[in-house]
């Protein structure tokens, strides 16, 4: 079967083995995969960097690879470490198909039905793929495949809600609306709350306008959420977005 890959900063489409049925397992005939290209792009960019600027960003595995090195020597624990970096790491974690087989302990299922995947661990970019029965869900049938690839991402952003716990009226800001954060929104306004949405494009402002938001704040954030809360300040902030910047988190709080 086909499947995408990345290695050192590349992407491949691989043909590898087609997963076998195992207990606890379904086999997923995969008819449309979710690409997630902020989580992928990172991925992709990772796997790209080199071992030594690897162990400046992360201190942790500078000592790993000492302590390491010390039990194993040097040239062990190279080759180790070589081998990891060369190898082909599967990508995708949402993704929806038909089950084409049915492993010992589920019952909840057949072969034919129509179901949504999820997990960073099995729901790969791959013609066929072996899901375990908590990664799961049968897809309704009014629900399409393309709709029912998005699983994962409409769950972890029912997950960013489920933390904070609104309730009816709350006013909730939401920063950073790409997919999770425009799906966040939407959540939320099905929840009953008040929504602010911050993003530096315009565009997904108003995407998120569209979408029933009900402020969209562009600049003075703390400011501007003091006078639309009349001083009150928000019940909960939920950042969706990715950036290297302190001030995502000081806005915040």
């Amino acid at each position: 079967m086909k499947q995408i890959v990345i290695n050192q900063g590349n992407i491949e489409v691989k043909k590898v083995p087609a997963p076998s049925l195992e207990k606890g397992k379904i086999l997923v005939k995969v008819m449309n995969s979710c690409i997630s290209s902020g989580t992928e792009l990172s991925n992709i960019k990772f796997s790209g960097i080199p071992l030594w600027k690897r162990a400046i960003n992360d201190p942790k595995k500078a000592i790993q690879f000492a302590a390491s090195t010390i039990q194993n020597g040097i040239a062990d624990t190279k080759n180790t470490i070589q081998n990891a970096l060369n190898s082909d790491m599967p990508i995708g974690y949402s993704n929806a198909g038909i089950v084409i087989g049915v492993g010992e302990g589920i019952s909840n299922i057949k072969i034919g039905d129509r179901v949504a995947c999820a997990g960073a661990q099995c729901a790969f970019h791959a013609e066929i793929v072996s899901v375990p029965k908590n990664l799961f869900i049968k897809i309704p049938d009014d629900v399409s495949f393309n709709d029912a690839s998005t699983v994962a991402l409409g769950a972890i952003a029912l997950q960013g809600l489920r933390r904070i716990e609104p309730t009816l009226g709350e006013f909730i800001v939401v920063v950073g609306l790409g997919i999770l954060g425009q799906l966040t929104l939407q959540l939320l306004k099905a929840n009953g709350c008040i929504v602010a949405g911050i993003d530096p494009d315009n565009k997904r402002l108003e995407i998120a306008l569209s979408n029933g938001m009900d402020f969209a704040v562009k600049q003075d954030f703390v400011s501007t959420l003091q006078k639309l809360t009349d001083g009150q300040g928000v019940d909960g902030v939920i950042i969706t977005a990715a950036t290297q910047s302190e001030s995502v988190i000081k806005n915040s709080f």
